[in-house]
């Protein structure tokens, strides 16, 4: 009787740890999506910045397509760039400083979501929604 009752209990013990471990591995699981998601809006706000200081190349090899493009179409990108962010200026002032707002991650296609705001030097902000994809372990602008 008492054989059988420790057993009954070891089965409680080890079923008991199993849970435990699957519990805590999917809440790591859920870490390590938020991380990645941090991540991909680290690497969109980088970008941004370097938009923002008038870097356009930097900001167009964020792009996941970039690499497949000619230099001439680079070329007329940066100059796309250029004339947005000088209308934009005109339109508010200068971008003072970014914040990333918020972030999500798709681990069914290694994508994500950066929610940054771009406060202006007029006080006034807009949210903008970058999407991001990991590219040989890089993030870049979708």
């Amino acid at each position: 009787r008492t054989e059988r009752m420790l057993q009954q209990h070891k089965w409680q013990y080890l079923a008991a740890i199993a849970l435990t471990a699957l519990f805590m591995a999917c809440g790591s699981k859920k870490g390590e999506e938020a991380k990645d998601g941090f991540f991909a809006a680290k690497a969109a706000k980088a970008y941004y910045e370097q938009l923002v200081k008038g870097k356009f190349d930097a900001f167009i090899n964020g792009e996941v397509r970039s690499q497949r493009l000619p230099q001439t179409y680079k070329d007329q990108l940066a100059i796309n760039l250029q004339k947005f962010t000088e209308a934009r200026t005109k339109d508010h002032a200068k971008v003072d400083s970014i914040t990333i707002v918020n972030a999500t991650f798709s681990v069914k296609d290694s994508t994500a979501r950066a929610y940054l705001m771009l406060h202006y030097a007029d006080t006034t902000q807009e949210q903008i929604v970058v999407p991001m994809e990991k590219h040989h372990g890089k993030w870049l602008m979708r």
